[in-house]
């Protein structure tokens, strides 16, 4: 694990923190409680922007939509939710009629906001449109925890008055449920969709199950097959409540524990009763847990700091624990999509980035190799002599692709390379940038010039933007229709 990046109380204050990751993972917002400023930052922790919200009021959500264009903000308290447009650097007013939003997602596939409210009922909002639409009575009591489905348009509320509701994108009642909400014997809560096989082994067809956390120490179960038959997983009083969990796999849960546990369960009928992994990872207790099916791990944060799990043995990483102080709680974490960045905040106004996996990207030049060592970082090498020099450069993109020379490193992406001199580290610099008229598809270097191979054509120039005449060589000709292909 190498650290990114760190956000402290300069953005945030002294107290708790929420942040929310573009889905593209490429900015991340981030707000500190009583404060009116939100902060948008890039990969690399620097910031692009600055909100001014309307108030101080603590913000409980911050929900970017699928596309990644508005993030919708929830403030405790206020009669409105507040949308700030991304490409516009615009913020709205999303105006309600009942002025009291407790609860927001947005779709997974679509273009909708569902908000709920204090007094139970629903606006849904649909961003291409700009239309909202009020479900009145959908419960009676506040709306404090729902989800969407992951690849579906439906979505499933859960309010005080201990039922879940699941409705269509338009807030109609799934024919399933013949307008019955599912009436619970305890407050629900983290409130997740999942598609699981069946049991049935010969059937190809996914179910979809709704799970939801009851009082905070049993998991409930409802296939949408069967709503009103839901099966309720009780566990042992020695774990403590239920802080986190989350499906993996085809129907696999991972549940963290108040008391520091963390356990593996089936959803399958007939491995449900047996836990397959029950292990207590954290000393005095769990605060937060969050998985990675990209990097095949989970990261738990406790009491005696963040651990990393593997998820083909549930060993914990040692050599990736994260060290944090002790009185830093950690309240909120999130892996990105791809497994690379692991992000998390503490009660103490910081946020934390670090590079949890690396997109492995190297290239050879006789005996010397060069690699990503982090996103925007090249190392180079001297292959034969362990003891030889080592140049390390900050390249200017995350880079797609990169090639090496003699005396030059060649990094870049889509239609631009740039072109630094690594002889040593005296001499690291960027000496030329180029953009070409297509997308690049290979790079070839020696002591003095480029070769870049573009959708059939090759591009030779000088590598050096102050060297030679600065002319660049196409082949083949202009007479010769041939493409080149390597």
């Amino acid at each position: 694990m190498k650290k990114l990046f760190t956000l402290g109380p300069q953005y945030h204050g002294h107290g708790s923190v929420i942040f929310a990751w573009q889905p593209n993972g490429n900015y991340v917002a981030s707000i500190g409680e009583g404060q009116r400023n939100l902060f948008l930052f890039d990969r690399r922790g620097v910031q692009v922007e600055e909100v001014a919200l309307k108030s101080t009021a603590k913000v409980t959500q911050l929900e970017w939509d699928k596309d990644g264009e508005i993030l919708a903000i929830l403030q405790q308290g206020e009669a409105m939710v507040m949308l700030w447009r991304h490409a516009e650097n615009k913020l709205d007013m999303l105006e309600m009629n009942s002025k009291d939003p407790t609860w927001l997602a947005w779709s997974k596939v679509g273009p909708q906001l569902v908000i709920g409210t204090q007094r139970g009922n629903l606006i849904i909002y649909n961003k291409r449109t700009m239309k909202k639409q009020t479900i009145m009575g959908k419960h009676s009591k506040k709306v404090s925890c729902g989800g969407w489905h992951p690849q579906e348009n439906i979505f499933a509320t859960g309010s005080e008055d201990k039922t879940v509701s699941i409705s269509t994108e338009d807030g109609d009642a799934l024919e399933s449920l013949d307008s019955e909400p599912l009436r619970l014997k305890n407050d629900p809560s983290m409130v997740q969709f999942a598609d699981i096989k069946g049991d049935n082994p010969n059937e190809s067809s996914r179910e979809k199950i709704v799970s939801i956390v009851l009082g905070e120490v049993t998991l409930l179960l409802c296939n949408l097959k069967d709503p009103q038959k839901p099966t309720e997983l009780a566990f042992q009083p020695k774990y403590g409540t239920i802080r986190a969990y989350s499906w993996f796999g085809d129907g696999y849960l991972v549940v963290g524990f108040s008391q520091g546990f963390i356990v593996i369960i089936s959803s399958q009928m007939r491995e449900i009763s047996e836990e397959l992994s029950s292990v207590k990872y954290h000393r005095n207790s769990l605060d937060c847990l969050c998985c990675s099916k990209a990097a095949g791990k989970i990261a738990s944060a406790g009491d005696d700091g963040i651990k990393i799990i593997s998820m083909k043995d549930w060993t914990e990483i040692r050599s990736e624990k994260i060290q944090i102080r002790p009185e830093a709680k950690v309240t909120q974490m999130h892996w990105s999509d791809d497994g690379e960045l692991l992000s998390f905040c503490t009660e103490a106004g910081w946020v934390y980035c670090y590079l949890a996996k690396l997109t492995a990207l190297s290239a050879t030049c006789n005996t010397r190799l060069a690699y990503l060592t982090s996103l925007r970082e090249m190392t180079v090498i001297e292959g034969a002599n362990e003891n030889g020099s080592k140049v390390v450069l900050s390249t200017d993109v995350e880079p797609a692709f990169v090639a090496l020379g003699p005396n030059h490193v060649a990094t870049g992406m889509n239609n631009r390379i740039w072109f630094y001199s690594c002889v040593d580290q005296a001499s690291a610099q960027c000496v030329n940038e180029q953009e070409y008229i297509g997308s690049v598809e290979s790079v070839s270097l020696n002591a003095t010039h480029a070769c870049v191979l573009i959708e059939g054509r090759v591009y030779l120039h000088q590598i050096e933007r102050n060297s030679g005449d600065g002319k660049t060589i196409i082949f083949p000709r202009k007479e010769d229709d041939r493409t080149i292909t390597c």
